[in-house]
């Protein structure tokens, strides 16, 4: 039970999926910040308030919130995703010979 005059807003209003030949990534609403991204941060210790800061004015903190809740409820499948491209990072670096090579994350 919600009081009268509470606002509620749809979880699903604030994300959005930004096609990509890889499938899409799911971004916050208005920007093309990744749910990835902001987990990212957020696993840095980073809070709500200084990755919505960070992203001034681009960002909005409910934005952030969602990208947060999304992250939670797929964390398993995200962190085997990012550790995957991570991995990838590292073999192609090794055979490059240890050259800087362009870091491309499908977040």
């Amino acid at each position: 039970m919600t009081a009268p005059d509470a606002v509620q807003t749809e979880l699903g209003s604030l994300l959005y999926v930004l096609p990509s030949p890889a499938g899409g990534r799911v971004c916050v609403t208005g920007t093309g910040i990744s749910v990835r991204m902001i987990s990212w941060l957020f696993n840095q210790g980073l809070s709500p308030e200084e990755i919505a800061a960070d992203y001034e004015p681009h960002l909005p903190i409910e934005g952030v919130y969602a990208a947060i809740a999304y992250y939670l409820a797929h964390r398993a499948r995200l962190d085997a995703e990012m550790e995957d491209e991570q991995r990838e990072f590292e073999a192609e670096k090794a055979a490059a010979g240890g050259k800087p090579v362009r870091y491309q994350p499908n977040a």
